[in-house]
């Protein structure tokens, strides 16, 4: 993804900035497979702009590496394939036999690395964050509908460091 200024000269600038790293590299753009992003531009700015890249103009909202992108705020239901992802997750591994380390190790490393990644390029809302530590919280005590199982210790100890005798857990919010 490259981002510009919206007029030709910036447009001209990053082309030749491509021209040059295409004859160093042999990678070229597909113009196929390449598309222009515009918010704000004139009509015949982008005109020009589509005529001297020989691209396509792309719509909003758009999947990039997994994350939806959208040119005005995201609704609650742009999150479903988030919440989906680490639900398929989640669900996969309530079939096998993982000890509290276990778990751990995976909702830190897997859920909580997807939700970072997310987190980089859309601003999360609190009720997606309080519904991802449901769904973390529900399968670490290895709950299924509801139904309570013995717990050991409290969450909020779950979330000590292992120093003060929790297991490590990154909270995304308290």
């Amino acid at each position: 993804m490259l981002f510009t200024k919206g007029d030709v000269p910036s447009v001209a600038a990053v082309l030749r900035t491509l021209t040059s790293f295409c004859d160093w590299s042999g990678l070229l753009a597909n113009p196929d497979k390449t598309y222009i992003y515009f918010g704000g531009v004139a009509n015949d700015v982008k005109h020009q702009i589509l005529l001297l890249t020989g691209f396509s103009e792309g719509t909003f909202a758009f999947i990039y590496l997994g994350v939806p992108l959208h040119s005005s705020r995201n609704s609650f239901d742009t999150y479903g394939t988030l919440i989906h992802k680490i639900q398929t997750h989640l669900h996969h591994w309530t079939t096998k036999f993982f000890s509290f380390a276990g778990r751990a190790q995976l909702l830190n490393s897997v859920i909580f690395g997807l939700t970072n990644f997310w987190c980089a390029t859309v601003l999360l809302p609190k009720k997606i964050v309080k519904i991802i530590n449901k769904l973390c919280k529900d399968f670490f005590w290895n709950q299924e509908d509801g139904h309570r199982k013995l717990v050991f210790k409290s969450w909020s100890d779950i979330y000590s460091p292992w120093n003060e005798g929790g297991i490590d857990i990154k909270e995304l919010l308290s």
